[in-house]
Order: C-alpha cells, then structure tokens, then sequence
C-alpha cells in the first residue's frame, strides 16, 4: 500500500500555470472511484464491462436501484481499482426538499486516517446532476 500513498491522478481542470491539475493520495482515489461510477459500461471496447453508469439505473425504482449499487459499486472496485484502499462503500437515499438524492458514500483507508468521500445525485431523464464532496 505504500505505492499506493503516492498515487497521483491528473484531472480535467487546470492550475495557474495552464498545466493539468495532479491529484495526489486520497484526493486520486477518490477521483478514481468517482469515473468509475460514472462511466457506462461499454465506454472502453477493450473492457467493455469497466463501469458503473450511476445515470443508467432506474432511480423510480429507488430501492431497487439501490440496491443494485451496493452490489456493484464494491465489485468493480475490486475487480478495476483493486489497490486502492477502500474501507467501506454504501449507497442509499435522502428526501431533500421533496426530491429523492441518491447518495453514495465511500470510506478510504490510508495511514490509520478514514476519508469520507460523498457523491450526491439527482437523476431526472437519465441527466444527472451531482455534487461531490470529502473530508480531510
């Protein structure tokens, strides 16, 4: 696991030198676990199971979609970020302000310290609005 301590990971976004932002350590992970949870399966001919796709799931059926997650969440983790330090991953819903949030919350381990990574989502026609958020 202490390879795994340097883990970086470039984002989408820039710094102020206009070179891609580098995620380190557990701010990787989790951005890891995120596209992963938002990749459709098929995404990659070459894995074409590789992916959760949150926004695929019947979210009418919300227990039933949560459910699903919590069965496949953790398998894909294990079988494509097999590394990564995951204590624990739970999927599960909130009512806010009359609308169902599906959220999903991802503990990581590293050094004898848990992170909490919390992605929150609306689904509404298979579009998707989300938030995420961690602590450190």
């Amino acid at each position: 696991m202490a390879l795994e301590a340097n883990k970086k990971e470039l984002s989408l976004s820039t710094n102020v030198f206009n070179k891609p932002t580098e995620l380190v350590g557990i701010n990787a992970w989790a951005q890891l676990i995120i596209q992963l949870l938002f990749l459709k399966p098929g995404t990659f001919p070459s894995i074409p199971r590789m992916g959760i796709g949150v926004q695929n799931y019947e979210f009418e059926f919300m227990d039933a979609a949560i459910d699903k997650l919590n069965e496949d969440i953790p398998r894909q983790i294990d079988t494509y970020l097999p590394d990564v330090p995951v204590e624990s991953v739970k999927a599960s819903s909130v009512n806010i302000q009359g609308k169902q949030v599906l959220l999903i919350t991802i503990q990581l381990f590293d050094n004898g310290v848990i992170t909490t990574v919390v992605a929150a989502a609306e689904v509404k026609n298979r579009l998707i609005d989300f938030d995420i958020g961690w602590n450190n």
